[in-house]
């Protein structure tokens, strides 16, 4: 199996740290 290349990882952890704001402006709107 391959290795993550460094810069996949950076997107990816970008990626995941936008979902995660996105989920926290959910629940601000929610209530």
């Amino acid at each position: 199996m391959p290795s993550v290349s460094p810069a996949a990882r950076d997107a990816d952890q970008m990626m995941r740290a936008q979902t995660a704001e996105i989920d926290e402006m959910r629940e601000l709107l929610a209530d």
